[in-house]
């Protein structure tokens, strides 16, 4: 739908100890996207920097992109400002929480409207969603980051990531260095030629070149020439001091020990430096025991080394030889009591957190610079101990934290005119100390420094004498948000009620930019200043539109109630006797939808005459005229076919099969049935007087070949990657509407007065409404095509495509957005052959994700080794050429499944929760799998990220409410179900993306009210009584954005599914969820004897992802509901070619 090609633009970590490599665009084939012009601009005062990155990139693809731009920043770095041209003009990202900008991005998307979000992930890690690119074009992004510049050797360090491999065509620098007079040194640079002049304000440096290669990074050293400053504004005020504190040493150690972070985002630590420092301090200790917990997503080892006059040798080469690989759990680690523990990890867990139950102090050392720098910080603090960033700090100065006691600021002394000062007492000090508050009077006051209870150091400061700076206000801010967020849970309406005070990205709150006012009213987002006046106008204005939106709300939660009353009429009924199935009711329209994002018609009213080719069978016959009937199967397995076009040869009457194969057609003697359908032979049957026949079709292989049906999958004839399919002149009948009927998957024709003969209108299920209209484009001989379909003469035709999802608004933009119909006629072909292939070019570039193959040479590879260990370790030796691949993660964790090697199997399934972070999509995945394996606790664990992660979608609370049931929490899982049950999740989703959601959760807590005896409440059984059925199949899948089908074929052949969704022997299937997630359920009260065969339809993926396609979760249970039940977890990966998956066969 919106979703070409994923990009990933990273800004990657860097060797260098001061910054990041710079933002590069790459594309998932590896290349990268040009970045074209580049304008960097810095601001210095004192110990405080801006910079600014104003980047314009180039898109060279004939095709337009979305991009998602993940970006590591450095220990007390952070966003500040994000902007993105829109329509020529740059536009200022605004501060909103981070669920609603998230619904407000997706929905927006939609309607192919340019927004932009960046959010902060785990750690200090940023992802900016963007889109469009657009194709030939080129895309400015403005990202400005502040920091607190640290102090080495007595200047402040600062540096700035280039090395780039390209020439860039435009490039400026612009340095300025307020109320500086001492020139900074250069101590490496892109150019020699950057000097400092002196200016009214201080110092600055500018450097302005055309068709340069920045092939070196920029660092600076700046001299200190203050020790101290203070700034206030209003009532803010902000200090700093730079002092080297008397050190005392503390009592060695006479055991420690070592936790070391094995995980695979440790695969890119500085081992080397980490294992300096080690040595290095155990040569220091002399004669001391100690542990190392060796820990991935568990622990892997634990080695106790006895010490000798400092010699480690044995215990170092131990750790050179370590793996890494798996998530991060620090989560039941077993640590002996020692004196002191070192935690060498990035703070990225995953999979559980630490409890340090000992007294030990822990001390955390860290070498990555994509890391948790805070959490890292706190741990460490709460015990005692120091945070040690090695990507800034020396082995000298890591060991002299080592040995030493941590110097801390004490707090300040009794002064009533101070109030909400941060940090607070008792945080440790470096060489670089901040402090900033509030004050009622401008009086002195006395700052407290020291060791534990002990003070040792007195500073006194006088407000009074400060200059005036609005610098200082924002730091404070900065500052309160910092200690806020050591506990983030607990403070969350607190750090989003700051950050959209004071414009700060954070945990809880995200940057966007919409492209229109509407969308800002509609979400009730303060847009940029300069939009505000017409912001409030029309806000006002909106308070009938929200009236309307409580009203269909409360409508909404009221249906919710008859939809329950329906399971359960559905449940007491008596299908031992043939019934009537129950129709169900129609969702409540939504009074505030712009945009319809499903537009296939679920109820058919009398009026309109609706052929579904996903296959609805509904046409008019004339009572007073010749009838024919009959049926249709197919010769492989005699099984009806549904969907089958019959067309009366030479006219425009036709029908189509229903559920069971059967047809009725107006039809007289020695008229000619044309019987075609996709992927069989077709056939003509003269009539004679018989007014009943039996058709029987038979496969034809070169028929499947000529149809090219794709979702963002492989195709038969050719690597396109979005939604086509395509007719063959042999297959084209009278009229395009009749030639499409029957054989493309997803095409709904309407025939405006009911009869078959009448204008058509066609409709691609699926896709949205642009500008009111729901025809497709029409596209003959490469170009766009205003004339009316019925004006084609159809024998000219040479093929037919349609071209759905992403796909067609790729190349066409908001005009594809109904679906495109491509036609190409045998003139055309020769008349117009450069804008046919360029068309086609366009189409095939669509391809660029690597397909998800069960039978990868990866697996074979493995499978060739003689044990399981040795698999493993061919497995690792292979890993990096399949690192952005998580297909390959899913299908070696398979493979170890299979050698009953559950240990290995989940380590290496826990590698999707660090290929990517914050990755709600793969977490879903690894949750699935651990499902699987009855890990429950750790997917609570995982379903709780998910649930932090979407919080507006109901999947995320339903999953979680599983994991709890299946782990033995009964109250959290209840909770949770109720959430949905009650309609208090509605507001959520405004545009009933998830209808149907709340009826299987409503079966699901009937289950768990009556099959768990820890459940004592009268009402709670009474509310929601036993439902027991002897079969109940559900499917969720961990795609958006992706509509999947489930199938079930009873033993007397009767197929239930979403377009009959009801059998006569009870069977019941629950709502079509097109827009992602699932679930999609099966169940049936008293199933007969025989074999249900369930089966899944991967209809349509409309976004390419770098997850590749969905992972699906089939639960099945036998006896549901009943003493004997038996629930069994199956986790498929699908794969592109998986138009329909063959699942499991329930035998009765």
């Amino acid at each position: 739908m919106k979703k070409l090609l994923l990009l990933i633009l990273v800004l990657m970590q860097s060797v260098a100890s001061y910054s990041q490599n710079f933002p590069s665009v790459k594309l998932e084939d590896k290349s990268k996207l040009k970045l074209d012009k580049l304008q960097v601009n810095v601001a210095v005062s004192g110990n405080y920097a801006t910079v600014t990155y104003d980047m314009t990139f180039y898109n060279g693809l004939n095709r337009v992109l979305e991009g998602e731009l993940a970006f590591p920043l450095a220990q007390g770095q952070s966003v500040s400002h994000f902007a993105m041209d829109l329509n020529g003009k740059l536009r200022s990202a605004v501060v909103v929480e981070k669920e609603l900008g998230r619904v407000a991005y997706e929905n927006t998307i939609k309607q192919r409207i340019d927004p932009a979000l960046l959010e902060q992930t785990q750690g200090n890690n940023y992802k900016a969603r963007v889109y469009p690119i657009p194709a030939k074009g080129y895309k400015r992004i403005v990202i400005t980051y502040e920091q607190n510049l640290l102090v080495n050797e007595g200047n402040y360090q600062f540096g700035i990531p280039f090395g780039f491999k390209d020439a860039l065509n435009d490039f400026k620098i612009e340095i300025k260095c307020n109320n500086l007079d001492q020139v900074p040194v250069v101590t490496e640079s892109f150019n020699k030629t950057l000097k400092f002049i002196n200016t009214d304000n201080g110092l600055s440096a500018t450097y302005h070149e055309k068709k340069i290669l920045l092939d070196k990074d920029l660092k600076l050293e700046i001299p200190i020439t203050n020790v101290f400053a203070l700034q206030t504004f209003e009532e803010y005020f902000h200090l700093s001091k730079t002092f080297v504190p008397k050190k005392r040493l503390k009592t060695k150690p006479r055991s420690i020990s070592i936790l070391w972070d094995a995980s695979y985002s440790m695969h890119y630590r500085k081992l080397d430096k980490e294992l300096d420092v080690i040595s290095n301090y155990l040569e220091y200790l002399s004669d001391v025991k100690v542990i190392v917990v060796v820990f991935s997503n568990t622990e892997i080892s634990n080695t106790v080394y006895r010490i000798k006059k400092g010699k480690s040798m044995e215990l170092i080469n131990a750790l050179k030889e370590i793996t890494y690989d798996g998530g991060t759990s620090y989560k039941g680690l077993s640590i002996p009591k020692s004196d002191e523990v070192l935690l060498f990890s990035d703070g990225l867990h995953n999979l559980g957190t630490l409890n340090l139950q000992n007294k030990s102090t822990l001390y955390c050392l860290n070498s990555v610079s994509s890391a948790n720098h805070q959490l890292l910080g706190v741990m460490a603090s709460d015990h005692g101990g120091n945070y040690i960033n090695l990507n800034t700090t020396s082995t000298n100065s890591a060991l002299e934290k080592l040995k030493h006691k941590a110097f801390q600021f004490l707090g300040v002394k009794h002064n009533n005119s101070l109030y909400e000062m941060y940090p607070k007492a008792h945080t440790i000090v470096d060489e670089n100390f901040n402090l900033s508050g509030k004050y009622i009077e401008a009086k002195p006051i006395e700052l407290l420094f020291g060791y534990g209870d002990e003070i040792t150091e007195r500073i006194k400061v006088d407000i009074s004498s400060s200059s005036n700076s609005d610098i200082s206000k924002r730091l404070w801010a900065k500052a309160k948000l910092n200690y806020l967020t050591k506990n983030k849970e607990e403070h969350k309406s607190d750090i989003i009620e700051l950050a959209k005070a004071y414009h700060l990205i954070s945990p809880y709150t995200s940057m966007i930019v919409l492209d229109r006012i509407e969308d800002y009213v509609r979400y009730k987002i303060e847009p940029p200043s300069e939009l505000m006046e017409e912001y409030k106008r029309r806000l006002s204005q909106s308070k009938l539109q929200q009236q309307n939106l409580l009203a269909n709300l409360e409508g909404r939660k009221s249906n919710l109630k008859d939809d329950y009353k329906t399971i359960r009429d559905w449940y007491n009924k008596d299908f031992t006797l043939k019934t009537t199935p129950i129709k169900k009711k129609p969702k409540v329209n939504n009074v505030n939808n712009t945009t319809n994002t499903n537009t296939e018609t679920r109820i058919v009213n009398n009026s309109s005459h609706s052929l579904n080719t996903r296959p609805v069978a509904t046409h008019h016959i004339d009572s007073t005229k010749a009838i024919v009937s009959g049926t249709i199967i197919s010769s492989s397995d005699g099984l009806p076919l549904p969907g089958v076009s019959v067309i009366v040869k030479g006219t425009t009457r036709g029908a189509q099969t229903d559920f069971d194969g059967n047809f009725v057609i107006n039809a007289s003697p020695n008229e000619t049935l044309v019987v075609s359908y996709v992927g069989m032979d077709s056939v003509e049957q003269k009539l004679s007087s018989e007014t009943t026949l039996n058709i029987v079709l038979i496969e034809d292989a070169s028929t499947l070949d000529e149809v090219v049906v794709m979702a963002y999958g492989t195709t038969r004839k050719a690597s396109i990657t979005s939604s086509v399919t395509r007719i063959t002149s042999e297959s084209i009948e009278s009229k395009v509407s009749q030639s499409l009927m029957g054989q493309v998957s997803g095409v709904n024709i309407t025939e405006s007065n009911g009869s078959s003969g009448s204008n058509s209108t066609i409709k691609i299920r699926g896709l949205g409404t642009v500008n009111g209209s729901q025809e497709p484009l029409y596209v003959v001989d490469g170009l766009p095509y205003t004339g009316h379909i019925s004006d084609i003469n159809t024998p000219d035709i040479l093929t037919i495509s349609v071209l759905k999802d992403a796909g067609a608004t790729a190349i066409y933009g908001s005009r594809g957005a109904n679906g495109v119909i491509i036609i190409t006629t045998k003139k055309g072909e020769k008349t117009n052959r450069k804008e046919i292939e360029e068309l086609n070019k366009k189409i095939a570039e669509q391809s660029t994700l690597q397909s998800w193959d069960k039978n990868a040479s990866y697996i074979q590879y493995l499978s060739e080794q003689n044990s399981a260990e040795e698999a493993y370790i061919a497995y690792l030796k292979i890993r990096e050429n399949y690192r952005n691949t998580p297909s390959f993660f899913l299908d070696v964790a398979d493979f170890f499944e299979t050698k009953n090697r559950i240990d290995l199997a989940l380590r290496v399934a826990t590698n999707l929760i660090e290929i990517e972070l914050d990755n709600h999509e793969l977490i879903r995945a690894l949750a699935y799998k651990l499902e699987q394996y009855k890990k429950y606790d750790l997917a609570i664990y995982v379903y709780k990220t998910v649930l932090e992660l979407r919080p507006e979608h109901p999947q995320s609370y339903r999953d979680l409410a599983l994991a709890y049931e299946a782990n033995g929490d009964i109250d959290a899982a209840i909770d949770l179900f109720l959430k949905i049950i009650n309609g208090d999740l509605l507001e959520k989703d405004e545009e009933e993306m998830y209808y149907g959601i709340e009826q299987n959760a409503y079966v699901e807590l009937c289950h768990l009210v009556n099959t768990d005896n820890s459940i004592r409440s009268k009402e709670l059984r009474e509310t929601y009584k036993s439902v027991e059925t002897d079969i109940r199949v559900v499917v969720d899948w961990n795609h958006g954005e992706t509509d999947l089908d489930l199938y079930v074929k009873n033993p007397d052949n009767e197929v239930v599914y979403y377009g009959h969704d009801t059998s006569k022997f009870g069977g019941r299937l629950s709502e079509d969820l097109t827009e992602g997630y699932g679930p999609e359920s099966y169940w049936i009260k008293e199933a007969q004897k025989g074999d249900y065969k369930v089966s899944v339809d991967y209809y349509s993926d409309r976004v390419q992802k770098i997850t590749g396609p969905a992972s699906l979760k089939v639960t099945i249970y036998r006896n549901y509901g009943k003493p004997n039940e038996e629930k069994s977890i199956k986790v498929i990966r699908l794969s592109d070619d998986d138009s329909k998956r063959d699942i499991e066969t329930i035998t009765i």
